[in-house]
Order: structure tokens, then sequence, then C-alpha cells
């Protein structure tokens, strides 16, 4: 719902899409990406609830209890990850300590 909004929103608005790119741009500096004029995403679930926090158009889409009970829930869910070890931490510090 939250997309779809967005992108009547886009089409309301007459924003056009940027240009596509055809390179790998996890490969791309800081300057690259900004010559590209290419924004980055939340690289994390953190990072992506301070954002929606403070974007308006979820809150309209889902309404102001939905709204706070998803970003409680999601919250909760980035504070239980943050404290598990992955699969990848044991592959990569195990046998250096």
């Amino acid at each position: 719902a939250v997309m779809i909004k967005t992108a009547l929103e886009g089409i309301k608005q007459n924003l056009k899409p940027p240009e596509p790119v055809e390179e790998n741009v996890y490969q791309f500096d800081d300057e690259s990406l900004a010559q590209k004029q290419i924004e980055v995403l939340p690289t994390s679930l953190r990072e992506a609830l301070n954002y929606s926090k403070d974007t308006d158009v979820i809150r309209k889409v889902l309404g102001n209890h939905l709204f706070e009970r998803y970003i409680a829930i999601k919250t909760k869910e980035w504070s239980e990850f943050k404290t598990q070890v992955t699969a990848w931490e044991i592959e990569k510090y195990l046998d250096i300590y």
C-alpha cells in the first residue's frame, strides 16, 4: 500500500525516475554516487526506522495507530537482532580467537 501511494504521489507531482545505471553501484565511492545522483538506501533496519519516523507517507497510509505499532514491533525486532551473533561473524572470527 505504501509503495502504491508513493508511486501515485510521484505521478501526481510529475516526478521523473532517474536514468538507469548499468554499472555495479556497490563498487562506487561516495563521489561517484553523488555524480550520478544515486541516493543510498538505509543499510540497517535501525536507519530505515529512523527514516520512516521522519516521513509522513507511511503514517498517512497505515494510520496513526497501525504506524505506531509497526514502529514499536520493528524497533523491538532490531533490539533483538543486534544482540545476535551471525553465522558470518562466527565464520570470520572463530578461528582468530
